[in-house]
C-alpha cells in the first residue's frame, strides 16, 4: 500500500500544472509557426527555419491565433523580416508585440516549408491545460513502480520533445526537493548543535559558580 501511495503521489507530480508550464516555457510552445498554403494551413514545427522566444510570455493574454505575423527568413544575413523591419537571429530585441523577443534557429527543422510562413501566440496557461489534456500517466500494472507516459500529438517530433522535457523537469524537481530537504536537515542539525553547545556552556558555568561558592578547587 505504501509503494502504491508513493507511485500515486509521483503521478500527481508528473501531471501537475507546474511541470507542464515549465515544458511550455522551455519549448516556447506559446508560439506557433504555420505554413499558409493556397488551400490549407499546416503547422510548421519541423519546417520553419526559426522559432520565437519571449522574455515574458505571461504577458500573452489573448486567445490562440488572435493575431498573425507573416515573416521571411534571410539565411545569408541571418535576419527575420517582419513588416519591412529586420530582426537579428539569437539576440534579444524589442519585438513586434509582447516586449523582448528572441528569434532563434529551429533545431527541430527537418523539412522545407512550401508556403508563406507566419507565427502567432497562445496564452501559456491555455497551452498548459491543452498539453495536460493530451498526457496519460499510469503504472504499468497495479503492483508496479514503473510509470508509463503517453502523449498524443499530431506532430510526433513535438510529442517526443514534450515528453522528454517533462521527464527532465520531473527529474530537476526531484533533485531540487532532495537538495531542499538536505539543506533543511543540515540547518536543523546546526541549530540543534548550537543549542546543545549553549546548554553545555551554561552547565559548565553553573559548575564553576558552585565550586567557587563551596570553596572547591
Amino acid at each position: 500500500m505504501i509503494q502504491k501511495k508513493i507511485v500515486e503521489n509521483e503521478l500527481e507530480v508528473i501531471k501537475s500544472r507546474t511541470l507542464m508550464a515549465q515544458v511550455v516555457k522551455n519549448l516556447q510552445l506559446y508560439t506557433h509557426v504555420f505554413e499558409d498554403k493556397l488551400f490549407s494551413t499546416k503547422q510548421a514545427y519541423s519546417t520553419s527555419p526559426i522559432i520565437i522566444e519571449l522574455r515574458n510570455p505571461e504577458k500573452i493574454l489573448q486567445p490562440s491565433g488572435a493575431e498573425k505575423f507573416y515573416f521571411e527568413y534571410d539565411s545569408i544575413k541571418k535576419t527575420v523580416e517582419i513588416n519591412d523591419k529586420s530582426y537579428p537571429i539569437g539576440e534579444w530585441v524589442q519585438g513586434p508585440i509582447f516586449g523582448e523577443t528572441k528569434f532563434k534557429l529551429n533545431t527541430h527543422k527537418s523539412g522545407i516549408a512550401k508556403g508563406e510562413l507566419y507565427f502567432s501566440f497562445a496564452n501559456p496557461k491555455d497551452m498548459t491545460r491543452a498539453l495536460l489534456g493530451g498526457l496519460e500517466a499510469s503504472p504499468t500494472d497495479k503492483l508496479s513502480t514503473v510509470v508509463r507516459l503517453t502523449y498524443r500529438d499530431p506532430i510526433p517530433q513535438r510529442g517526443e520533445n514534450i515528453l522528454n522535457h517533462l521527464i527532465s523537469a520531473y527529474n530537476q524537481k526531484a533533485i531540487s526537493d532532495r537538495d531542499d530537504l538536505a539543506s533543511k536537515t543540515l540547518t536543523f542539525i546546526e541549530e540543534r548543535m548550537n543549542k546543545v553547545e549553549k546548554e553545555l556552556n551554561e552547565l559548565e558555568y553553573s559548575i564553576q559558580r558552585f565550586r567557587i561558592r563551596e570553596g572547591c578547587c
